[in-house]
Parts: structure tokens; sequence; C-alpha cells
């Protein structure tokens, strides 16, 4: 035997890395874990939004039932109001008919009046309401969504959506050099 330490031994065995050297796992880790950060705010970002999106699914279901229910007690109080009134103006009707005092006719159209008038104030009043319900609920999740990407920010330096505008312009700028 000699002395020589690389005596039998391969020098590609050797525990040295070479110039092509795969890199470091503990840099890849650090790395991933530094994304992790990242990758939760889009996460929540993304669940948030299909909460909201429920939420607001389910609004607008009950919102509709609101308004269907309402709409059928107007075609029913409607209803109920225009045979009470065409009853009531033929019976004026017949007693103007039947009447010397001019004074007595005129007054179906008051019934008339009233009752259209009535009705488009109440159409009006639920249809004002229903649009007040859906902007306050509108206004509230775009606030909720500003405070979200806020902290993003705060974060990861970025939103999700600035991320995603980097990425494809960077993308775009690859694109472009290679051709």
């Amino acid at each position: 035997m000699t002395d020589d330490p690389t005596h039998g031994t391969d020098a590609s065995s050797s525990t040295e890395p070479k110039g092509d050297a795969a890199p470091d796992a503990t840099g890849s880790f650090k790395s991933a874990a530094g994304n992790l950060g990242e990758i939760g705010a889009y996460a929540l970002q993304y669940a948030s939004a299909q909460v909201d999106r429920t939420v607001a699914a389910i609004r607008n279901a009950a919102l509709s039932v609101f308004l269907g229910i309402v709409a059928g007690v107007i075609a029913l109080a409607i209803a109920v109001t225009s045979a009470a009134l065409l009853v009531i103006g033929l019976a004026q009707g017949v007693a103007a008919a039947i009447s010397d005092d001019p004074s007595v006719g005129a007054a179906w159209h008051g019934n008339v009046i009233v009752g259209g008038v009535l009705s488009l104030v109440t159409v009006l009043g639920v249809w004002l309401v229903s649009k007040w319900i859906k902007s306050a609920a509108f206004a509230a999740t775009v606030r909720r969504y500003e405070r979200m990407q806020q902290a993003q920010r705060d974060t990861v330096g970025h939103t999700a959506g600035e991320r995603a505008a980097e990425k494809i312009k960077a993308k775009a700028n690859d694109d472009t050099s290679h051709h």
C-alpha cells in the first residue's frame, strides 16, 4: 500500500462539489419558505373571494325572495284594491246616473287616482330599498378587499394582482427577446 490518500479511490466519488454541482438544498428551502407568506396571502384572498361570492349569492337569493314576497303582496293588494275601486266606482257611477247632483259622478275619479299613486309609490319604495341594500353590500365588499390588499402589501410587498401583472410583463419581455 502507498501513503497516497487518493490511491484506490475514484476521483469522481469525491464529496466536494464540482463546477456544475446541484444548487444548495438549504438555499432552495429558504427561498421556498420565503414564498410561503406570499402564497398564504394569495390563498387567503382566494378563499375570501369564494366566501364573498357565496355570501353575495345567498344575499341576492334572499333579496330576490324578499322582493318576490313584496311583489306578491303588492299584486294581491292591487288586485283587491282594484276590485274594490271597481265595485265602488260602479256603485258611484250608478248613483251619478240616477242622481241630479253632478258632484256625485266625480267621486270615482279620486278612487282611481289615489289607488294608482299609492301603487306607484309602493313600487318605487321597494325598488329604492333594494338598490340601497345592494349598493351598501357592494361598498362593504370593496372596502374589505382594499383592506386585504393593503395587508398583502404590508406582508409581502405587493398584491396578488400586482404580482400577476409583473409575471405577465416579465413573460412578455422574455417572449419578445427570444423572437
